[in-house]
């Protein structure tokens, strides 16, 4: 059995990192699973990779020629080949550390479950980032563990064949050969070699014109492109080949001819020359369906070792992807002369395009299926009878619907008096825990105040302090600032100075900073903000918690002042940051509220909008709680670190880079673990600040990265989907112990395995629907109501049961 693992890789090695998707798929059908996990950023990586590829080059000329491997001069051995190798290891050392990333692990541990070592298998890594194409994959621990698996690189961008050569053409294997600039190189070896290739038909190109090329492209149908000959990948990453001495191409130059050559059935293209990676970007987006190319510049002896390696096995049926890795594992026998030879070939795939096998290709017409004129006389197996389908009397199914419905409405009648909304909450809980990881927002930027912070500067933090930290903030230029600490009277410093002035200069000047404060049923309860803080600049900061738990699961975005407060703001302090947000986006972005009193934003160049839908009385699995003002439900952002987090002493004392600043939303706050600022969370404990980047990252992303909202239906359509639920659990779960009714298991047990099999598909698929669309199912109500009628129906339906059942308690 075949298999396809795909990687899709989004994001970039430097700075962002990787969301991983892995998918899981039999060769030539849809993917049977799919998971995703994180990467995270490795610039140290990017510099070992740069820094190895430098040596490397630094060993070889611009020929396909490497320098001695080892250099002795007086005795001792050259130090560039030393330096080469130690960067070498050290590459792969931190390759290998960053793969054991425990999400990665966690994607590669359940990939070893599905797969076992005798499978075929292709891993193909999908990304734009050319750096990631250019990390030593080969030295995957899964790629070593798994003999029959196989490498290859592929673009996110792809489009299925259009090829219209038929099998008729395919007798035998067409070759256009083209051998390029043969200086300082040995390019006929290679002609040699494919001359060797049983039942190919090969068209010999010798240092062409480049009319001579684009004619043969268009003239007739190839099926295998050869290149040998200098090539090069340029610094912004285009590739280029050397016809002879006067003509040098890049694909763009070919596009014509090759995008002919590919309509007509040109299936693989193997350039036996340096560094093609630009090329196969190039090919990749004409939907070339696969290539063989090499990283790095490669010498004489390792293409022409790899050449005769890799079409003996092809020739001889070995599909491409393991013909490729005995080629390239066979190079090592030369690599104490030429070093890392087993790091250069690559093979390149277009996703949408079938395995190439060579054999299969030559065979396809010499056995013809037999017609059944041919053949009536030769026996045939027979086939299975089909299976009796599964009856349901008519009296059953009426049982089913009516008492379908009955538990339905009485577990929705629970559900109303609010006896479920602790079920249900946890099991909403679970499933934003079960979530995927996600990237951290690049667009928040959080100064926490730690424990040396304190000690440093005292506690609560110092005006001077204060105003010294956003004065220098506002340098670099954020797009927004919010303090996320209460100031509402002086803080002198340790040594007895007064600051401020200076800070309450930035409270009045600073059009950019969103201060806090705090209100209360009773103003003996509340906080008020800073006194020299405009009106239009502060939020108030008040969490909702739910009384089981104390746990913040909603955001209260806006409400109406009952009476004259101290904390007189009607808007939260997310909310104000997202409206300074949206002030300095250039008109791009309006905020207003609908006339359901929702908030939504406007991306006028999008032309989309996203509404922040209210919490009503009865939301969801919220049956029971206070749903005065505008409240809304987190979309927790499953992330290690959620935004960049720095000290407030890295801001003063310059160590912070300037574009973890410019157009971030800046929150300063405090992280101290002795100041007590924790609060439960559905993903776990979170402190003040934390949970504010949670709640103003929901906003962005949703207006910016399309990332959903949490939504819930209406409680009408809540019941639908709990009686449909109970129809179908009931009919499956019946039907399926109708099925399995031969098996001699006493009463319940099979009753018991349908039903969790059935609950886990459930669970499953609300999971699902909540990562992908923010939608909240009645979970529970759905999987009590399937309860109730499964074992109603059972007991009327099967009149030995009690009987069963007595008989069992008399045993014991």
């Amino acid at each position: 059995m075949s298999w396809l693992v795909t990687l899709k890789f989004n994001g970039d090695l430097q700075q962002q990192g990787f969301h991983v998707t892995l998918e899981v798929a039999q060769d030539g059908r849809y993917p049977t699973f799919s998971e995703d996990g994180v990467l995270p950023p490795n610039p140290t990586l990017v510099t070992h990779l740069t820094e190895w590829q430098r040596y490397y080059a630094d060993l070889t000329s611009s020929a396909r020629a490497l320098k001695p491997g080892v250099i002795q001069v007086d005795g001792f051995i050259h130090p560039l080949l030393d330096h080469c190798s130690e960067s070498a290891k050290q590459l792969e050392k931190i390759f290998r550390q960053w793969l054991k990333t425990s999400s990665f692990q966690e994607l590669e541990r359940q990939l070893c479950q599905m797969l076992i070592p005798k499978n075929m298998i292709r891993v193909l890594i999908r990304s734009t980032d050319q750096q990631l194409h250019a990390l030593p994959w080969h030295l995957w621990s899964f790629i070593e563990e798994y003999p029959n698996a196989e490498i290859a690189i592929g673009s996110p961008r792809f489009k299925g064949s259009t090829q219209n050569r038929t099998s008729t053409s395919l007798n035998a294997v067409n070759v256009l050969a083209v051998l390029g600039n043969g200086e300082n190189i040995d390019v006929k070896t290679d002609h040699r070699l494919l001359n060797q290739l049983p039942g190919a038909k090969i068209k010999l190109l010798v240092e062409p014109t480049h009319q001579e090329l684009s004619d043969q492209l268009y003239d007739r149908p190839w099926d295998i492109l050869f290149f040998a000959g200098h090539s090069h990948t340029l610094a912004e990453g285009q590739g280029i080949i050397q016809l002879n001495a006067d003509t040098v191409l890049s694909i763009d130059d070919l596009k014509y001819g090759m995008k002919r050559a590919i309509a007509n059935g040109l299936q693989l293209a193997i350039f036996n020359s340096c560094s093609g990676l630009g090329l196969a970007h190039a090919l990749a987006e004409l939907q070339l369906p696969q290539m063989i190319v090499m990283r790095q510049a490669v010498p004489d002896p390792v293409a022409h070792t790899f050449l005769k390696y890799f079409l003996e096995a092809f020739s001889q049926g070995t599909s491409l992807y393991l013909a490729e890795r005995e080629a390239r594992e066979r190079l090592q026998g030369i690599e104490t002369q030429y070093p890392y030879a087993t790091w250069l070939p690559i093979i390149y795939q277009n996703p949408a395009a079938p395995p190439l096998m060579w054999q299969k290709r030559q065979d396809a017409n010499k056995h013809p299926p037999v017609r059944e004129t041919e053949d009536r006389n030769i026996a045939r197996p027979s086939l299975p009878r089909p299976r009796k389908p599964i009856g349901f009397s008519r009296q059953l199914v009426s049982r089913i619907v009516a008492i379908s419905l009955l538990s339905s409405l009485t577990i929705m009648g629970i559900r109303w008096s609010g006896l479920l909304q602790p079920w249900e909450l946890s099991h909403y809980d679970q499933m934003l825990r079960w979530r995927s990881p996600e990237l951290p927002d690049s667009r928040i930027l959080i100064v926490g105040a730690n424990e040396a912070d304190l000690r440093q500067y005292g506690h609560p933090l110092p005006d001077d302090v204060l105003a010294e930290l956003l004065e220098t903030l506002e340098e670099y230029q954020p797009n927004a600032i919010g303090l996320d600490i209460i100031r509402d009277q002086p803080v002198l410093s340790k040594d007895g100075s007064s600051g401020y002035q200076a800070l309450t200069h930035q409270f009045q000047t600073n059009p950019n900073l969103i201060t806090g404060c705090a209100f209360g049923s009773q103003n003996l309860e509340a906080i008020a903000p800073p006194p020299q803080s405009p009106l239009e600049q502060i939020g108030f900061l008040n969490l909702h918690k739910d009384s089981r738990k104390r746990t913040v699961r909603r955001h209260l975005l806006s409400h109406k002042l009952p009476s004259p407060s101290i904390c007189n703001t009607y808007y939260s302090f997310p909310l104000q940051l997202l409206g300074r947000y949206i002030n300095n986006s250039d008109g791009r972005l309006t905020i207003d509220v609908t006339p359901g009193l929702d908030w939504q934003i406007t991306d006028t160049v999008r032309d989309r909008s996203v509404v922040f839908r209210r919490l009503s009385a009865r939301s969801g699995g919220y049956q029971n709680f206070e749903a005065g003002g505008n409240q809304s439900l987190i979309n927790y952002r499953l992330a290690s670190n959620l935004a960049s987090q720095v000290s407030v002493r890295d801001v003063l004392e310059g160590k912070v880079d300037s574009s973890w600043i410019k157009d971030r939303i800046v929150l300063i706050g405090v992280v101290a673990s002795s100041i007590q600022d924790d609060h439960a969370t559905p993903i776990g404990q979170l402190r003040g600040v934390q949970l504010h980047a949670q709640v103003l990252s929901q906003f962005l992303s949703a207006i910016e990265d399309n990332r959903p909202l949490i939504r819930w239906l209406p409680q009408w359509f809540d019941f639908l989907v709990v009686l449909q639920s109970t129809l179908v659990g009931a009919f499956s779960l019946i039907g399926m112990q109708k099925e399995l009714s031969s098996i001699n298991i006493k009463i319940n047990l099979l009753f018991i395995i349908s039903f969790g099999f059935y609950i886990f598909i459930i669970y499953s698929i609300s999971n699902l629907i909540l990562k992908k669309y923010g939608l909240w199912l009645p979970v529970i109500p759905s999987i009590l109501s399937i309860l109730i009628t499964a074992c109603i129906i059972r007991v009327i339906n099967n009149r030995n049961f009690l009987d069963q059942l007595s008989t069992l308690f008399r045993e014991k």
